[in-house]
């Protein structure tokens, strides 16, 4: 077996599980939520990081952050090495990587062979536990993994992470080539993406589908991760900003700045941030939802040229799980002068 596993499509996807090692034990999770396997590149690792986050990686133009499994499971400290892989995981809320010893093998799960715990799990973040030959897969439940990171946002780190990866030269090297082919591998293929296949964060707004083209998109984030800071204003789709990692980001409540606002909403700690990286700044649109990162082929995309809203933002459709989401233009939303407020 190769040490990178590629993750095939299949039709049943929620049938099959990733496993993989961790201190010789062995755990698992659903292969349709695994994006890519990769070694372990160099980590960006800001000052002060939240417990249970060792750093960051940029994946697809997007900062992923990296957690650390080990603690999440309660085991002690590891040193990871040069053969160490990361999952990149996507979930209904975000997108973010683990650190493994090794992606092991994908298989079928058979439910004659799935065994309740033995234990009581307080965190609820093991599933169940599956036999496999002769071996024991304990199943991870990611949500109760996003839950932990949520609680536990505000406390600080207390590691020095540099300290958990390999420190001589050499290996120092190697970390930082694959961190620069890893950015290299989505920016060498922007051409590609833009001709041959095209991304799309598709998204709800007052119950209605959306979609924005990734190439924009800094990162997504839960609003229950950040605060919003209410600033004076008179437009009302102006929310007030959020500090992201020392970057002061406007917030823009999408739907009132689309204008399709379908009646007063009280403000809740609920709804998802689309950052976006522009020439000159960062904004942040709050939606109600993201719903999936899809990739679309031109062909598979109807221009549009009607009237109202459309005709202002929106320049085309794509269908989604037999519907047809309208595709916002990044372009137009940008040449929109409400964006650059001076007062």
């Amino acid at each position: 077996m190769s040490d990178i596993i590629k993750i095939e499509s299949t039709q049943n996807n929620e049938n099959y599980c990733l496993i993989f090692s961790l201190d010789n034990k062995f755990y698992g999770i659903n292969v349709e939520n695994v994006l890519e396997i990769i070694k372990v590149p160099k980590l960006d690792v800001p000052q002060k990081m939240p417990k249970n986050i060792l750093g960051l990686i940029t994946y697809n133009n997007i900062s992923v952050k990296i957690i650390d499994i080990y603690s999440i499971l309660s085991y002690k400290k590891c040193n990871y090495s040069l053969d160490s892989q990361v999952i990149i995981i996507k979930t209904e809320e975000a997108i973010f990587g683990i650190i493994v010893d090794k992606a092991v093998d994908v298989r079928q799960l058979k439910s004659q062979n799935i065994q309740p715990l033995p234990y009581h799990s307080e965190d609820n973040l093991v599933q169940y536990i599956y036999r496999l030959d002769d071996i024991f897969v304990s199943i991870i439940d990611l949500n109760s993994v996003q839950n932990v990171i949520q609680k536990t946002q505000f406390e600080t780190s207390t590691t020095d992470v540099t300290e958990l990866f390999p420190q001589d030269q050499k290996s120092t090297s190697i970390m930082e080539k694959r961190q620069f082919d890893l950015i290299k591998k989505f920016e060498s293929s922007i051409e590609q993406i833009y001709y041959d296949i095209e991304q799309y964060v598709i998204f709800t707004l007052s119950k209605n589908l959306y979609s924005l083209p990734i190439q924009n998109i800094r990162e997504i984030v839960n609003l229950k991760n950040v605060s919003i800071v209410s600033l004076p204003s008179k437009y009302n789709y102006i929310e007030g900003i959020i500090n992201l990692r020392g970057d002061f980001i406007s917030v823009y409540n999408f739907e009132k700045f689309l204008k399709i606002d379908k009646g007063k909403k009280e403000k809740t700690s609920s709804g998802m941030l689309i950052v976006l990286e522009l020439k000159d700044f960062k904004i942040a649109l709050l939606v109600d939802e993201i719903i999936d990162i899809t990739t679309i082929r031109p062909n598979e995309v109807i221009r549009k040229f009607d009237n109202k809203f459309e005709s202002k933002y929106v320049v085309s459709e794509i269908h989604y799980n037999n519907k047809i989401i309208s595709v916002i233009s990044t372009d137009k939303l940008i040449a929109d002068e409400r964006l650059y407020i001076k007062d």
